[in-house]
């Protein structure tokens, strides 16, 4: 059982194993994630507790000391805890693999003499605490100054409005007129004709009206009424056209570990070389899990969508034709599709 408790980081990246008994015999292996202090791989065979192994990674030599040995179908699960390790480039490249475990052996306990001498010589040294304030601090003492002189100026002034507030004069007094008497105006002697005059005219527009309507109406009965013809829409046919065929490409500045998936259909997983690149065609959506985000670029239809994340960092993305989105890795999981 594994029993770390620190954060494990899965990276999915190949690795050479080798065994401190045997050097010259090399194993392939496929390291599926890593921690502070161990780290965990699947080999072909099993390996006994308590055996000292080297593990080459991609920029590293490892030592590391086996810890259990599980069965996994026709394969082992290692997990191992981590010793020692050496930057490659820090290795002698002119010597063979023997000599080049054998230096990263010597590596270890060069450090250790060097802690152990380290804790007798020790001296503790207190440095001068010196009163620097931060960017942040002096913008604050500055406002503060500020607010203080606001007030200060506040409490000098008189604090009223004369410019603004003018007094109402008194309300004048309007003197009520009185109104003039009405008109009388005396009647005379034609007034008696005025009902008739006005019975005159209300005939005339009676019977004008009543002729107009008479007229409209026997235009209307006999002009011919308007033919209706029903005609049926012409029915259009909608050709039903292909779907649409996107294309993201995958390009990678770094050696990466990639896998892909394309409408369910698993395209390929493997270590991709520096400068290398691949095709993904889709019609609905393609998956794809990185090892090292920062080491990774994604274009769909020739634009790219961005960084996917820091160096080192494990992403899984869905890409459509709305756009991508990052899932959870454990939603593109090479060994769950």
């Amino acid at each position: 059982m594994d029993g770390r408790r620190e954060p494990r980081f899965q990276i999915y990246a190949p690795a050479k194993l080798t065994l401190l008994d045997s050097p010259e015999r090399e194993l392939e292996c496929l390291l599926l994630d890593i921690s502070a202090t161990g780290l965990k791989f699947v080999i072909d065979e099993s390996l006994p507790a308590d055996e000292v192994v080297t593990l080459e990674v991609e920029d590293h030599l490892v030592l590391a000391d086996v810890r259990y040995s599980q069965p996994r179908g026709e394969k082992f699960v290692i997990g191992a805890e981590r010793i020692h390790a050496v930057d490659k480039a820090a290795l002698p490249q002119d010597k063979s693999r023997a000599d080049q475990i054998r230096f990263v052996v010597e590596d270890y306990r060069a450090r250790i003499r060097l802690a152990i001498a380290g804790e007798r010589t020790q001296v503790k040294k207190q440095e001068l605490a010196l009163p620097i304030l931060h960017r942040d601090q002096l913008v604050e003492a500055a406002v503060q100054r500020l607010i203080e002189q606001w007030a200060k100026e506040s409490e000098s002034s008189d604090g009223t409005l004369r410019a603004a507030i003018v007094e109402r004069a008194a309300e004048r007094v309007v003197e009520h007129r009185p109104l003039p008497p009405p008109l009388v105006v005396a009647p005379t002697r034609s007034a008696w004709r005025l009902p008739f005059i006005t019975a005159g005219a209300v005939a005339i527009m009676v019977f004008t009206g009543s002729l107009f309507w008479s007229y409209r109406h026997s235009v209307a009965a006999n002009s011919p009424r308007p033919v209706v013809v029903a005609t049926r829409p012409a029915e259009v046919k909608l050709m039903a056209l292909p779907p649409l065929t996107r294309h993201a490409e995958i390009r990678v500045t770094e050696p990466v570990w990639v896998y892909a998936v394309s409408d369910g259909k698993e395209l390929f997983q493997k270590l991709l070389e520096k400068d290398e690149t691949r095709q993904i065609d889709f019609v609905e959506k393609a998956l794809v899990r990185v090892g090292n985000a920062g080491g990774v670029e994604i274009s769909v239809d020739g634009k790219s969508i961005g960084p996917l994340g820091a160096r080192g960092q494990i992403r899984a993305l869905e890409i459509t034709s709305d756009g991508h989105r990052f899932l959870p890795l454990s939603a593109v999981d090479p060994e769950k599709n």
